[in-house]
């Protein structure tokens, strides 16, 4: 295998793949940066990210194996205005950018990081596979897209569905940027049962995003554990405008004993809300949530 680089190089691609799966499966999209220091590969450990934006671990022989950018960044990382793809802003005159571009050619799959909460302790959001669908040099700037622009996906999966893919990574990375600014006003704790581990918090909305006022503003989320979001969202779990907690009983029968007491103990609490008061759930959309 070694004197087939090409062959040797996407062994090395599809270990890191299958290394981000098996994060997001755990992790979900706040991975933790340690987690994504390195993956193991044939006996060893292989670098998955690097000090640069565009990374290439000595291993590979050609082109990069992530592209890595922040929520925070001065570039303009985010979906186009076309909805066809994501840009990823790159810096002029540096090798790393024709090694992305050869990768357009091959459609050779990355792994996309985008780092969604800050020292201390980082967490990244995963987007792969992904691939290069192209660039313009004017305004620096490469397309990026679920679905590869020249064969179908790598041989473990089928053709996805260009649109549906496109709209997958968008969803998401919209989906970070709200997490991170509704965790950020709740002060990374669920805003029903204080839990502060933040990799099990969601920033849920109040009018889903595919409804009419369910913008993706502070005012309209809430800072949940994953029981309290799942709760909230199947209205057994609703908030008043008051900010008082209610809890449908009826909702809760014959869903055992440990979960009825775990939320009935929560009837009529106070929400824990953020102290900057324009940060707080807006009543209007709680009323239209309680009327369903």
């Amino acid at each position: 295998m070694r004197d087939d680089p090409a062959a040797q190089d996407m062994l090395i691609r599809e270990a890191a793949l299958a290394w981000c799966a098996a994060l997001r499966s755990r992790w979900g999209d706040a991975v933790p940066a340690a987690e994504l220091r390195d993956f193991p590969f044939a006996g060893g450990r292989v670098f998955l990210k690097g000090q640069q934006g565009i990374f290439k671990p000595k291993e590979l022989q050609d082109g990069p194996l992530s592209i890595r950018t922040s929520l925070e960044s001065p570039y303009h990382d985010r979906p186009g205005e076309s909805g066809e793809a994501i840009r990823y802003d790159f810096s002029p005159h540096r090798h790393e950018n024709e090694g992305l571009k050869r990768l357009r050619d091959s459609a050779t799959p990355l792994i996309y990081l985008v780092q969604v909460k800050g020292s201390p302790s980082p967490e990244y959001l995963i987007l792969s596979p992904v691939f290069i669908a192209g660039w313009d040099e004017a305004q620096r700037v490469f397309q990026v897209e679920y679905q590869p622009a020249t064969q179908e996906l790598i041989k473990e999966g089928p053709p996805v569905e260009k649109r549906y893919g496109i709209q997958l990574l968008k969803s998401r990375l919209h989906q970070a940027y709200f997490r991170k600014r509704v965790l950020a006003a709740y002060r990374s704790r669920c805003a029903v049962c204080d839990l502060r581990a933040r990799p099990l918090l969601d920033g849920a909305h109040i009018i889903p995003d595919s409804l009419p006022g369910g913008d993706p503003v502070v005012q309209n989320g809430i800072s949940f554990c994953a029981l309290h979001h799942r709760a909230f969202d199947c209205d057994i779990l609703l908030v008043n405008e008051e900010y008082r907690i209610e809890i449908d009983r009826e909702a809760l029968i014959d869903r055992g004993l440990a979960a009825q007491q775990s939320l009935l103990d929560q009837h009529g609490r106070q929400l824990i809300l953020p102290s900057q008061e324009q940060d707080r759930p807006d009543p209007e959309r709680l009323r239209r949530k309680l009327a369903g």
